[in-house]
């Protein structure tokens, strides 16, 4: 079952819930209602306050598989995000079993994209491409691919949430374990001439340190 706001797609076999605040139906009594339903999963369109994130971290913990998103830089970062919401760290570390960020980042256009003398020390590449504009794109770019950075909470990571150690060292230790952060994803994408480091400055401010 969903509660979201609004209901973007209609999904066949799905029973889905439109917050309305017209009738007083928000996402925390949307959310109790479904949980006495007992459903095995159940989407969230958002987490948004700490009523909400409580009732999800609660519903997790209990059995059931909580799907939903938050605004935040980095997969790491929602730890951070859930601590600043008001959820107890020791909580977090018995709900959550994975986080994945996204991105959408722009595509060079393959009619006019320009190939350069790559100077730039992230990549090791003798030439890379930049944009330059055609008749075919207006500016350089066509079409968008998304990038991922995925997360897993293993043992080790939910025992640094539960003591609450710095956001940082988390994304530290998940890198270690295989992580691939958004930024590198962004610099193969560069390396296969597919985008520019224009895109990759672009979001530096929300994909963190390089």
């Amino acid at each position: 079952m969903t509660i979201e706001d609004p209901i973007e797609y209609k999904i066949d076999g799905i029973n889905q819930i439109e917050v309305n605040p017209n009738t007083g139906l928000s996402f925390e009594k949307g959310l109790k209602a479904i949980l006495r339903m007992d459903p095995d999963k159940i989407m969230i369109g958002e987490i948004r306050n700490e009523d909400t994130a409580h009732i999800a971290i609660s519903s997790s913990i209990t059995g059931h598989l909580v799907l939903s998103t938050l605004h935040t830089e980095s997969s790491p970062a929602s730890i951070g995000r859930l601590i600043d919401m008001g959820i107890e760290p020791y909580l977090i570390s018995a709900g959550l079993i994975g986080v994945i960020s996204q991105r959408l980042i722009r595509k060079l256009c393959p009619h006019c994209r320009e190939k350069i003398k790559n100077t730039n020390p992230l990549i090791d590449s003798e030439y890379i491409y930049r944009a330059k504009g055609c008749s075919k794109c207006n500016g350089g770019y066509k079409g968008r691919i998304a990038v991922f950075e995925i997360m897993i909470i293993d043992s080790e990571i939910r025992d640094m949430i539960s003591r609450k150690e710095n956001v940082k060292n988390i994304k530290n230790l998940a890198i270690e374990k295989g992580m691939n952060t958004l930024s590198s994803e962004i610099l193969k994408l560069i390396e296969k001439g597919e985008t520019s480091f224009e895109e990759l400055y672009k979001n530096i401010h929300t994909v963190g340190e390089l």
